[in-house]
């Protein structure tokens, strides 16, 4: 789910909140040998972002998402940083 708040008519605020599912790989080698092993979970995520408007039809934002991806039973912090344009018909 996203919202947007409009904080000028340029600037908006977003907000997001979902579900992800979350690969994580784990690989190690010693010696001369090597292994890997995945987990797949499914996990709640937020993200929040800005986004300014160039035209009332092209935009650009940067944003953050924030979720956990586990592996046997230890958990850790993954974040997605993007930035994009937009074209709105």
């Amino acid at each position: 789910m996203v919202g947007f708040v409009a904080v000028t008519d340029e600037f908006s605020l977003i907000g997001r909140i979902g579900v992800a599912s979350l690969k994580t790989k784990v690989n190690a080698s010693f010696g001369g040998l090597s292994a890997s092993d995945s987990d797949t979970a499914t996990e709640p995520y937020v993200g929040v972002g800005i986004q300014y408007a160039i035209t009332k039809s092209i935009s650009l934002n940067a944003s953050a998402d924030f979720s956990k991806a586990k592996f046997e039973g230890e958990s850790g912090n993954v974040r997605l940083y993007t930035v994009g344009a937009g074209y709105q018909f």
